[in-house]
């Protein structure tokens, strides 16, 4: 009776630390599509929404500079200023979801941009037209251009490393499934030997 006891003892404990284990790889798989899926959530998805407000905010600093010129108001042009400064600020803001060292060289580049343009509005308001002006505007439109350039690099979805995110998440999953159906063989098939071996002591001894 004793054995019996014994017998029956080690099979309800090895069920348990099998149900353990599998529980245990089960928590493994679903934090690993988590994180894969936390990490495009963080890169990825911010960009479908920050990207549009910063090409849209850009958009309004280069024709503010146009409207000043045409109004000839140097206050509206002083404006500019603070235009140039909120975007810069969203782009900080937005360090987290984009290389800080391509947020970095984008402001650097808009504020270059926004002097350039500043000084050509000045002598456009002033009614200047001299070659120096000439040479000003050539000079204001190649950093308007790469300005323009790194934010559409910047702010533009990767959708390839949108695709390679979610397929990961993916591969994750189902890699996970393989994984907690060896782990279930490798430990129910011990248990269920046991309980049948133990059975067939009842069995036997009845």
């Amino acid at each position: 009776m004793m054995r019996l006891r014994t017998r029956l003892l080690g099979t309800v404990a090895g069920t348990g630390l099998a149900f353990a284990v599998l529980m245990a790889t089960s928590i493994s798989v679903t934090r690993d599509v988590e994180d894969r899926l936390t990490l495009v959530q963080k890169q990825q998805i911010p960009r479908l929404e920050i990207g549009p407000k910063l090409q849209a905010d850009f958009s309004v600093l280069e024709r503010s500079y146009q409207d000043a010129v045409a109004a000839h108001d140097t206050e509206l042009l002083a404006r500019t200023g603070e235009l140039e400064r909120n975007l810069n600020g969203e782009l900080e803001r937005g360090a987290a979801v984009f290389d800080a060292r391509a947020v970095a060289e984008l402001q650097n580049a808009i504020r270059e941009y926004h002097e350039a343009a500043v000084d050509v509005s000045r002598r456009m308001i002033a009614g200047r037209g001299d070659e120096d002006t000439v040479a000003a505007i050539a000079v204001m439109q190649q950093k308007q251009t790469n300005a323009k350039s790194l934010l559409a690099r910047l702010a533009t979805v990767d959708h390839a490393a949108l695709k390679e995110g979610f397929d990961g998440a993916y591969e994750a999953e189902h890699a996970g499934a393989r994984r907690q159906l060896a782990v279930m063989a490798a430990c129910l098939i011990p248990v269920l030997s046991r309980s049948m071996w133990s059975l067939r002591y009842i069995v036997g001894a009845l």
